[in-house]
């Protein structure tokens, strides 16, 4: 029994720490203006962006790595903002599909947030 309390405040901890509470999701969507891949952080309309080890990354609707972004792609950001600083939860780039862009990742299409 012990070792099942254990097991649950633990991952209680991880959740907590990870952001994964929806409390004050905040969302941003626009072009990448600059990257510091030593700092993990962008900028994406004006908008400094902080990432953590718990933000997760999607290229067309894959798993991708912070190293995989580029300057000019446009992303949906899902974060919140935490001592006054931007933290993404989640960053989707959109993708150009035919000849139109289409948005490839999780939650809410562009213009419906």
């Amino acid at each position: 029994m012990r070792n099942y309390y254990v097991a649950l405040v633990t991952g209680a901890l991880i959740l907590a720490l990870c952001g994964i509470a929806h409390a004050g999701v905040t969302k941003l969507y626009g072009e990448i203006s600059a990257i510091d891949y030593a700092a993990k952080t962008l900028e994406v309309t004006g908008t400094a962006v902080y990432t953590t080890d718990c933000t997760t990354v999607l290229i067309a609707g894959e798993v991708a790595t912070f190293d995989d972004l580029q300057v000019g792609q446009t992303v949906q950001v899902v974060g919140t903002i935490v001592d006054g600083q931007f933290v993404a939860k989640r960053i989707c780039v959109q993708v150009a599909q035919g000849d139109q862009n289409r948005y490839r990742g999780e939650g809410p299409r562009p213009g419906q947030f």
